[in-house]
This record gives C-alpha cells, structure tokens and sequence, in this order.
C-alpha cells in the first residue's frame, strides 16, 4: 500500500520498536498466528487533523445516484472558477458559500470543516483530504471529488508527527 501511517494507527508490536528509522527492521513478531517482519520504507512528518473550508458545485450524488439536484460538468467548473476568482478579488468567501454552495453540512457555516482527521471516521474524500493537509494556511484552489468541484480554502493543520510507510 501506497499510505503514511502515523504511529497510533500501526500494530501494537511496532509502536514497541521506539527506533522506527528509514529501513529499520522490525520483528519478528506474531500476528494473527503469522510471523511477521515489517520495514519501514518511507517516513514523512504528518498532521492528525486539518481544517478547510469550501463550496461545493455538486456534479453527482455517490450517496444518492437518484437526486436531481445536481449541475452539468462543464457548468460547475465554470462557476468555481467564477467564484474562486471573486474570492480572491476579495468577496466573502462565507457569504458565497452561503449562497452558491450545495454541501448542507457545512454552508450555513461559511463552508468550514474544522479538525477532520487524515483518515478514519470524519474524513474527507481523498482529493479533499489531500489540498488540504498538504496546502499552506490561506492557500486556495479547485479541487474536482466524486461530488462535483470544491473552491478550497486550507485553515490550517494540528498536530504534526512522524508518519511510517511499511512493507510486510
């Protein structure tokens, strides 16, 4: 697998290995009755959590394929793009989510998701996830989802600490 994990999230028998270091071997341990060896093949310092906002041009519903209360492809680029341009012409970025954007969840609040984790429970979809764990406080895009198109606006990151790439 292609993913960063942070400490919480691996396997008891590695969280004892307190040298966790590019190409450290760890194990053998058992596992469900397996013997097991793990390598640590990449690190990188990581967030836990990270806040954003957005407004959200909806192109398809994954939760409900039936609901019609979508727009064109072509039309919701062309209104982030118009949108995103007025934001940082200076519009308010709350008051344009307010009216334009289609996420329930969030509009009446400006657009705000705050402290979602990287993954797990809460999280967004990846594409989201990404802009905005790895995005500087203040920087704004497009970003294209399962949903339609998102003006983003990164808030922000909390709690930074080493994440591991293993191979099993």
């Amino acid at each position: 697998s292609s993913d960063l994990y942070q400490k919480s999230n691996l396997s008891m028998m590695i969280l004892k290995d307190t040298a966790l270091g590019l190409g450290r071997v760890v194990g053998p341990y058992v596992e469900n009755n397996m013997y097991v060896l793990a390598k640590v093949i990449d690190t990188k310092m990581m967030f836990d959590s990270a806040s954003a906002r957005h407004i959200l041009f909806q192109t398809a519903d994954p939760q409900n394929p039936q609901n019609k209360n979508v727009m064109p492809e072509a039309q919701a680029k062309m209104m982030a793009d118009s949108v995103l341009k007025m934001i940082n012409s200076g519009a308010d970025f709350a008051t344009l989510a307010a009216q334009y954007s289609y996420d329930q969840g969030s509009k009446a609040k400006g657009g705000v998701y705050m402290n979602f984790p990287y993954s797990g429970p809460g999280s967004m979809v990846n594409e989201f996830r990404d802009f905005s764990f790895n995005s500087k406080k203040g920087e704004r895009g497009i970003v294209k989802t399962e949903y339609g198109y998102h003006v983003i606006e990164a808030l922000g990151q909390k709690n930074p600490s080493m994440a591991y790439k293993l191979a099993y």
